[in-house]
C-alpha cells in the first residue's frame, strides 16, 4: 500500500493509504513521467538529457543510462521473456529497447505518443502509435499483426469483452477503433 507523490520538479515522498510517510525520497531527476517497478519499489526516471536514472527506496539514485537527447518519450516495462525491466527511449525517429545500457531491439516507428506495453496470454505486446496508425509488436520484435491498425492517437489494450482476445482501442478523427487481436 505504497503510494509514490511526486511533483514537476521530482520531490518525492512514499506514503501509506493513510497518509502517513513511508519514505521521503529528496528529489528524483524527473523531465516527465517516472515509472515504479511493482516488485521492488524503484523509481524509474529521465532528466533532461534522457539520461535513465534507477532510484531505490532508500533515496539513493543510480544512473543505468547514458544518452544525450534534448527531445524524448520514456517508458519502462518487463518486455522481453527475462522479465526485467526494460526502457523505451523515443528519439523522435524511432523507439529503442535498452537493458540498461544494452540495447535490445528498435522499433522504427516513428512514436507520436507514448509506447504502451501489456501482458496477455503469456505473451508481452508493445503498442507504437504514429499518427494514423497504430502499430503492435511481440515481445521478440516480431509485428503482431501483418499489417498497421490505422488510428493512431491515445490508444489502450485491454480484453474488453472478456473473450480471452486482445483488444486495441484507439480514437482517430472522432471516431473509437476496436480492432480484436
Amino acid at each position: 500500500d505504497y503510494i509514490y507523490v511526486c511533483d514537476k520538479k521530482g520531490n518525492m515522498s512514499i506514503v501509506g493509504r493513510n497518509g502517513k510517510k513511508r519514505t521521503k525520497i529528496n528529489n528524483i531527476p524527473l523531465s516527465g513521467d517516472f515509472y515504479v517497478d511493482n516488485n521492488n519499489g524503484d523509481i524509474y526516471s529521465t532528466d533532461s538529457l534522457a539520461n535513465v536514472w534507477l532510484t531505490q527506496l532508500n533515496g539513493i539514485s543510480t544512473k543505468i543510462k547514458t544518452s544525450d537527447l534534448e527531445n524524448h518519450m520514456f517508458y519502462v516495462f518487463p518486455f522481453t521473456s527475462d522479465e526485467i525491466m526494460n526502457l523505451f527511449i523515443s528519439d523522435g525517429k524511432s523507439v529503442q529497447c535498452y537493458n540498461s545500457e544494452n540495447k535490445v531491439m528498435t522499433f522504427k516507428v516513428v512514436a507520436t505518443s507514448m509506447p504502451k506495453a501489456i501482458h496477455f496470454n503469456n505473451e508481452t505486446y508493445l503498442a507504437i502509435s504514429n499518427g494514423e496508425y497504430c502499430h503492435l509488436f511481440k515481445s521478440d520484435g516480431s509485428l503482431a499483426s501483418s499489417s498497421p491498425f490505422f488510428g493512431g492517437s491515445e490508444f489502450n489494450c485491454v480484453d474488453l469483452d472478456m473473450d480471452n482476445k486482445l483488444n486495441l482501442l484507439v480514437i482517430n478523427n472522432n471516431t473509437l477503433y476496436n480492432y480484436a487481436i
